[in-house]
């Protein structure tokens, strides 16, 4: 009877840490776009500058100029990040700033100014999810570009020891910003000599079509011939619901 209390203890114990951990990264992973919610919605609607935008405490990281609604205008898509970022980003635990993501603003020009048309707390990586520095044992800032070409704004963001990448492409539809296309780029650190790069694979998605392109680098360093093929057209997510860190 002794043995058997025990072991149901033991198991207990066991199934409640592992639920902790679950619940920790389900904790983490919110809790990085949480922490810029209250900032989100007291945004200005209007105004007159750049600056009636920009929150207390946060500067620009990045900003893309473009015409995103095709009304002759340029339009505004700015990255903003928290200036406490600053005091101590090389570490994971005892800066909860360099935790959170970062804030995407668009802006539609106008006549009278500009209009916030777009913006978002789950899409632009916080300053420490890069991964790490092999080199320094540092955190890694995946930020790496914001651009609007052709009426479409290009996010892209990177890090890892062993490299990753995610470009992201959105455009103006009828009455809002959705998700149109994507690439995914995993890089391993298997070098090829005769290649002079590393061991890779890329796959391409466009949302609106549904065609798919993969072009991959084989462990035994061949390049493979690309697969193009199609998945089934879904309805298109905003931009506002895009999480980064679930990568949907």
């Amino acid at each position: 009877m002794r043995l058997s209390i025990l072991r149901n203890a033991v198991i207990n114990s066991f199934l409640m840490r592992q639920w902790s951990l679950i619940l920790l990264m389900l904790i983490t992973v919110n809790g990085k776009a949480q922490g810029n919610k209250e900032v989100l919605l007291h945004m200005a609607k209007t105004g007159n500058s750049i600056s009636d935008f920009i929150p207390k405490g946060y500067d620009t990281l990045g900003i893309a100029t473009g015409d995103l609604n095709n009304d002759g205008r340029k339009d505004l898509a700015i990255v903003l990040y928290n200036l406490h970022e600053e005091s101590n980003g090389q570490d994971y635990d005892t800066n909860a700033v360099s935790n959170i993501n970062r804030i995407l603003i668009i802006l539609f020009k106008t006549k009278l100014g500009w209009n916030l048309v777009g913006r978002s707390g789950s899409l632009i990586l916080c300053n420490n999810c890069g991964g790490t520095n092999a080199i320094n044992g540092y955190p890694i800032d995946p930020f790496s570009d914001i651009k609007i070409q052709n009426g479409t704004l290009i996010i892209s963001e990177n890090g890892g020891l062993e490299k990753w990448g995610i470009t992201l492409r959105f455009k103006f539809l009828k009455d809002d910003f959705y998700l149109v296309g994507k690439t995914n780029i995993s890089e391993s650190k298997h070098w090829c000599e005769k290649l002079k790069k590393y061991q890779e694979e890329t796959i391409t998605i466009n949302f609106l079509t549904g065609e798919r392109k993969k072009r991959q680098i084989s462990d035994d360093c061949k390049e493979l011939a690309d697969i193009d093929d199609k998945i089934e057209v879904k309805p298109l997510i905003k931009l506002a619901d895009f999480n980064v860190d679930s990568n949907n």
